[in-house]
This record gives structure tokens, sequence and C-alpha cells, in this order.
């Protein structure tokens, strides 16, 4: 098929380049914004002015004085962090059982030389004070906090089965979740300081998923508002310790397997509000 001279010279470049099965998309996709859109047009109420209630966001705000229960770990020392101007829960945590683990000492050669020592990490959590707060420059504390450099820097994905048919909260609705492992991406990257080398893993978690980068929750919670509904949600750093400028993939698996952990007990506990029972 072709396009009429006259009214391809009023179009921008991009959109004369662009194949007509894709203008045919793009105009689809405008069409069903618009009727999304319309309700709240013409009643002068728009849904993102007034976002709905979710009872998580109210738990959350104390997330820094609790204590995050994860399954084959147990916590050595906790403590309230202020980074950045916010307040992070920094739990220092220690596998139950004995891992043979990269050194996790300055001294490599006293490390290589000792028996296995159980695996060690440090997870930091912080959360939104108020449903209006989003994620923004967490990233950037942590790196000011730190004063460290970074490198190897990559975008890593795992997915998460909460127990395979555990119910898992998406948006204000419960849904199980028995085949529908939940897609997380997180940034994985080498930090190191004067007194120590991690291998660090950071995103953004929320009940349906998880990413380092804030837009992305800013859609889940866009496209969860549209079903009434909200998705609450923890920034998520987790620190562990490695050889002095040592390969953070040598680490990677333990890594996701702890990383897996950290998000199914956040979607189990301080992601999804606890129902009310009759009577309260």
């Amino acid at each position: 098929m072709t396009h009429s001279p006259a009214i391809m010279r009023f179009l921008p470049k991009s959109f004369q380049q662009m194949q007509l099965p894709k203008l045919a998309l793009l105009l689809l996709l405008l069409l069903l914004l618009g009727i999304g859109a319309a309700p709240s047009y013409l009643t002068g109420h728009w849904r993102w002015a007034h976002p709905p209630k979710d009872a998580a966001f109210k738990q959350l705000r104390n997330l820094e004085n609790t204590e995050l229960n994860l399954p084959g770990w147990k916590t050595r020392k906790r403590q309230t962090v202020p980074i950045g101007g916010h307040e992070w829960l920094a739990q220092e945590i220690e596998a139950e059982s004995l891992v043979l683990s990269p050194p996790q000492s300055l001294n490599s050669t006293a490390s290589r030389l000792s028996a296995p020592e159980p695996a060690r990490a440090v997870l930091l959590l912080t959360a939104p004070r108020s449903e209006k707060n989003q994620p923004e420059v967490e990233w950037m504390d942590i790196n000011g906090f730190q004063r460290w450099t970074t490198d190897s820097a990559r975008l890593s994905r795992f997915t998460v089965d909460v127990e395979n048919s555990a119910v898992v909260k998406l948006g204000s609705d419960s849904k199980t979740s028995a085949k529908s492992p939940i897609p997380v991406k997180a940034r994985f990257l080498r930090g190191w300081n004067q007194q120590q080398t991690f291998a660090v893993l950071q995103w953004y978690a929320w009940p349906a998923g998880g990413s380092p980068a804030p837009s992305d929750w800013f859609w889940a919670d866009r496209a969860a508002q549209l079903r009434n509904a909200r998705q609450p949600w923890v920034a998520v750093c987790l620190l562990i310790p490695i050889e002095p400028l040592g390969e953070i993939d040598t680490v990677w698996p333990m890594a996701e397997s702890l990383a897996q952990t950290v998000q199914a007990a956040l979607i189990k506990g301080p992601l999804t509000a606890e129902p009310r029972s009759p009577g309260k």
C-alpha cells in the first residue's frame, strides 16, 4: 500500500519511516488510552490526583524498626541507619548452614587457610512514609553513604515463586500464584572502598514484581490504580562481602537465591496488609 504524498509531507519523519502495521498499533494504543481517560475527563475527577488507599503503606512506615524473617538465614545484628534523609533498616544476616563462599575478609590469605564459614550479607531496606512517596534517588544515597567506587554494573533477572500456591497480593486483590512466578529485575554491581569490597544487588520490590528503575514501579502503580489498587514498594540493597576487588560472578548463585528469599519475604510480609478479622 502506498501513502498519499500530500499527507506524508505533513507527518514527522519518524512517522513517515514507520510501517503501516506499527502505525495502526500506535493509533490503537492511543485510542485505548483515550477511552480509559474518558470517564475521568467527563467527571473532572482524575484518578491520579486521588490514588486509592492501601493499608500496606501504613504498615511500611515502621519497616526500619522491624526485622525481616528470612528462611535459611539468621540475623546477627539489626539497627536503624539514616541514609540520605531516610531511615534504613540495616540487617546483618548469616546463613544457617555452612557455605563454601569466597573469602569475606580483607585478609584473603588467612581466609583461604581457614575453614569454610557461613555466608554473610548485609540487607538494607527502606520504605515510603506515605502513599504519596515514590522511589527516587535511593541508589545515589547509598553511593554517598558508602563513599565507594562502583563498576561491573549489569541488569540481572530472577523470578520468585512464593511457595508455589501462596496467596500473592496483586494490587488490592488476592490471587493464587501457583504457576505465575513473579519477575524481578535487579542492578548487580561491584562496590568497594578502603575497608571492604561488596557484590551489590539493588531493586525496588513491590507485590507483583521488582526493578531498580523508579519508572518501572511508576507504570506498575499506574496500571494498578486503573484497578483501584496500588503497588506499595520497598527499596532493597543487598551487600555481599567478597575478597578485595574480587569477581562478583562468583557469588551470583548465592546472591540470586538470597534475593529471591528477600522478595518472597517482603511479599508475604510488609508488602501485603494483614486482613482485618470480623469485628475489628
